[in-house]
């Protein structure tokens, strides 16, 4: 069996697997609370506004990236958002996440984009998180504030 890493978008039935994997987050991020729904899912993979990539080896999926575009609310400018950016706890220190952000933002810049963003809001790692995002030549500004409603 190879151990070379594929990227596609994702399919319809890929929804199961995307489910669980969220599910595997809110494990992990204990601010992570969003329910993943299979019928949101859906939406999102065949949106053309959204990214939705795996990242896998032979049959398994070992990493995703969930993003989208969007027109900035007081201007006619597009950012591009980054919702989720996973790989599986034996994947990481490869090249799996550099490889998925690359993707986003090559999606990203052929939709229109002019800005990417991305963030850390539910309690992962967050100085390893910022050093990746660095390395990945962003620039850290502002912060995220959490309240439960």
């Amino acid at each position: 069996m190879s151990d070379k890493v594929a990227y596609r978008k994702a399919e319809l039935s890929d929804c199961d697997t995307i489910v669980h994997i969220l599910r595997e987050i809110q494990k992990i991020l204990p601010g992570f609370k969003e329910d993943a729904d299979v019928g949101k899912i859906r939406a999102l993979i065949t949106s053309d506004n959204f990214y939705v990539t795996l990242a896998t080896i032979g049959d398994n999926v070992v990493g995703c990236m969930l993003g989208l575009v969007s027109e900035v609310y007081c201007t006619r400018e597009i950012h591009a958002y980054e919702l989720v950016l996973y790989v599986d706890p034996s994947h990481r220190k490869t090249d799996i996440s550099v490889e998925l952000l690359s993707g986003f933002e090559q999606w990203a810049k052929c939709k229109g984009a002019t800005q990417a963003w991305l963030g850390c809001a539910f309690g992962a790692d967050n100085d390893k998180t910022k050093r990746f995002y660095e390395r990945a030549g962003y620039n850290l500004t502002g912060f995220n504030g959490l309240k439960g409603l």
